[in-house]
């Protein structure tokens, strides 16, 4: 099943996981912006797959009270100190929050219809043809390119620039012909997005793709099934969960080293000497969303046979 690059993270939000009655795009786990963000209202439409901000200026970010409490060191005439993730038109005098004081070496991928406010040139794509994914890499050596790829990773278009400078809070990301100040992507069909703290590679970004159009659920054991001899003994087993989670057996013979923890976890299973015939048992997983996933245990029998005492008249033989 498919995991995030272990590169830190800024943020990852996903569509998939939208909660209509809040209008909430949760945080996910280990993200340094550690914030749900909010739309400011309800958005034209939604689907499992998708949410359409519509063409009136919706948005999802983060208000604070102040410019050094914001992780980007942002201000925003919406607010004190207001960071955007995400916007439709009608705001494009705030598109700089992302990418202001970002430095160089980092990623950043957007799935949407993507468009640039500095010159407002649309992918003509809707729904529910899926719309392309946009990425944008900043190398450590101040080299960058924007790429449009598809669900498969595979490039599309690109353009590259040689150069970026950094350092200023209105430095912004336009990359349409290359970089400019003030203006960054922004989309009205909003799938996802992806900010890592380091340049990722091509397989790192098909990985985060993979992810993100998975069921973001990256919940069970590394392995479907373990296998003991009849001696018993014990193996470990990797548990993956974003969430709280259980381990449970209704087999007597079968040992648990941890039973409850929460995110990933290393698991010892123990099995005793079996005397009897082959046995198959079952460890379930389960999580906080109720998300389950089954370990299979199997032991063999004991195929050697027991040493008999053999007598004659009376006189042991063996």
């Amino acid at each position: 099943m498919a995991k995030l690059p272990s590169n830190t993270f800024m943020f990852n939000y996903n569509a998939k996981q939208y909660d209509s009655s809040t209008y909430t795009f949760p945080k996910a786990k280990g993200q340094l912006f550690d914030e749900d963000l909010v739309l400011n209202r309800a958005p034209n439409s939604f689907t499992d797959d998708y949410v359409y901000l519509g063409n009136s200026g919706a948005y999802m970010g983060k208000a604070y009270s102040s410019t050094s409490e914001n992780p980007f060191n942002r201000s925003s005439s919406l607010g004190n100190s207001f960071t955007f993730v995400c916007k439709t038109s009608g705001f494009t005098g705030n598109m700089t929050n992302i990418f202001a004081n970002r430095g160089s070496n980092y990623n950043y991928m957007v799935r949407g219809n993507i468009f640039h406010s500095s010159s407002p040139t649309y992918l003509t794509l809707n729904p529910p043809a899926h719309p392309q994914i946009c990425v944008v890499r900043i190398n450590s050596d101040g080299t960058a390119i924007r790429k449009f790829v598809d669900g498969e990773g595979n490039t599309l278009s690109s353009v590259s620039a040689s150069s970026v400078s950094w350092g200023s809070m209105s430095n912004g990301v336009g990359f349409f012909a290359g970089y400019t100040n003030g203006n960054e992507l922004f989309t009205h069909y909003f799938y996802w997005m992806y900010c890592s703290m380091e340049a990722l590679t091509d397989e790192e970004i098909l990985q985060v793709i993979k992810y993100n159009e998975g069921d973001l659920i990256p919940f069970g054991p590394d392995t479907e099934r373990l296998t003991f001899s009849a001696n018993g003994g014990t193996q470990s087993v990797g548990l993956t969960s974003e969430n709280p989670w259980t381990a449970s057996t209704t087999d007597t013979w079968i040992g648990i080293s941890q039973t409850t923890g929460e995110g990933d976890a290393t698991i010892s299973i123990t099995t005793p000497y079996n005397g009897f015939g082959n046995r198959t048992g079952t460890v379930l997983f389960t999580d906080s969303d109720s998300n389950t996933a089954e370990l299979t245990v199997i032991q063999s029998e004991n195929t050697y046979l027991p040493i008999m005492k053999l007598y004659h008249n009376g006189w042991r033989m063996n």
